[in-house]
């Protein structure tokens, strides 16, 4: 599809700003990430004393499938607990529980780890489908031994997740900590038990690759161990610490931006969505243009149907001259004319536009850079996210309902 130009160009941005009751569907270009990942243990033991403040969901190991049975008079159900419900049925009773229920004990924890090891998240009630989305990814990678820890109140969200780490260790549990807005790919727990002599194991915002293949980071500015682990002494040599590779535990840039997995041959374990630029709105907004957030079937229901479109892009602007701001702007601004003009489409047809493949010569940053950032696997020109070349929020309030972006 080529830009309109002229009048049409006029009548069409006419068009496209009358277009607010319409939204957008990504379509399923793919790329990859993770951060804040934390698996510790504790060398010593504590009292077990439950801990009354911090409230808990947890979710236990699936019952096998029970066999269909006929019996009459009517089916008895047992009844079901916080212990011994599955994570996907539904209460039969709606009434709320006691709260006292859901609070964080030694027996809650010992009922949902599994070989020692229990995985721990927490937010509050704005995060709920971060929430549903965690939870979907490691279930489907049977991992049922997890918890989730609920914090009601802001301040309890800002100041209970360490409180949250140190209350679980003193059970005699390893703990793996993690963010509600990343995404379990595969599981984790087969490669952390390849260094069983770590204290702890943890993600990072590292970009540049230290190695190529599935080995720890490698870090210069402390004593390893002896040996190939790549574990080194951390905290004043008290800590036996491991960073996970980037490559495989990946931050929102070296999934999304770099395809660091892809570029290695490598698959990646998760995906945490840092480096964007809208909030929880942009995390969102940047695992469903990834194809990683799962929605109710409702959001893809569209009554007028969908329109999708390839943007004609020449490869002179993709490929000729040097990589310069002048570069990547006519790129941009190319792709940006075919966008309105499939948007004022789409709003004549009343359909909902999907959003095609967009591509960047020079990455968004909060800092002054260079084109992309030195030292990583970044190629020029790259297959962007759309929040590199749209206001996520502004463009969602200005042109579409917030909810309604697809």
């Amino acid at each position: 599809m080529q830009a309109a130009s002229g009048r049409e160009n006029r009548v069409f941005g006419d068009l496209c700003r009358g277009c607010c009751r319409h939204h957008l569907l990504y379509s399923c270009h793919s790329l990859l990430r993770l951060h804040f990942l934390t698996r510790c243990r504790r060398r010593r033991g504590g009292n077990g004393k439950p801990l009354h403040g911090t409230s808990l969901f947890s979710s236990s190991s699936l019952p096998p499938p029970s066999p269909i049975v006929t019996r009459t008079p009517k089916l008895q159900r047992e009844p079901s607990d916080v212990f011994t419900r599955a994570i996907c049925d539904v209460p039969v009773n709606s009434k709320m529980p006691d709260l006292k229920s859901f609070l964080l004990t030694k027996e809650i924890v010992k009922h949902r780890a599994k070989d020692n090891i229990i995985i721990l998240t927490f937010a509050n009630h704005a995060f709920l489908d971060f929430i549903l989305n965690w939870v979907k990814h490691l279930t489907d990678l049977n991992i049922f031994n997890i918890l989730v820890g609920a914090m009601d109140t802001k301040l309890l969200e800002e100041g209970k997740k360490v409180l949250l780490i140190d209350d679980v260790l003193p059970f005699g549990y390893e703990l793996l900590m993690c963010d509600t807005d990343m995404v379990w790919l595969k599981n984790p727990l087969p490669y952390f038990a390849r260094f069983p002599e770590a204290d702890m194991l943890t993600s990072s915002d590292q970009i540049r690759p230290t190695t190529t293949d599935d080995s720890l980071e490698f870090w210069q500015n402390g004593p390893s161990l002896e040996g190939e682990s790549g574990l080194f002494y951390a905290y004043d040599g008290t800590l036996e610490l491991g960073l996970l590779p980037a490559s495989i535990f990946c931050s929102g840039h070296t999934y999304f931006i770099q395809a660091m997995p892809q570029h290695l041959k490598l698959e990646p374990y998760v995906v945490h969505t840092t480096f964007q630029f809208a909030g929880s709105d942009g995390k969102r907004h940047r695992l469903r243009e990834a194809m990683l957030f799962y929605d109710q079937p409702a959001y893809y229901d569209t009554p007028g149907g969908f329109l999708s479109f390839k943007p004609g892009i020449p490869k002179s602007l993709l490929l000729d001259g040097p990589h310069t701001l002048q570069s990547h702007f006519s790129l941009v601004n190319y792709q940006l004319r075919q966008i309105r003009t499939a948007l004022a489409v789409a709003s004549l047809l009343n359909r909902t536009l999907v959003m095609p493949r967009l591509w960047c010569r020079f990455e968004r940053m909060w800092f002054e850079h260079p084109g992309i950032l030195e030292g990583t696997l970044t190629k020029q020109p790259f297959v962007c996210p759309m929040g590199h070349l749209f206001e996520i929020i502004e463009f969602a309030s200005v042109v579409f309902p917030l909810d309604s972006i697809k």
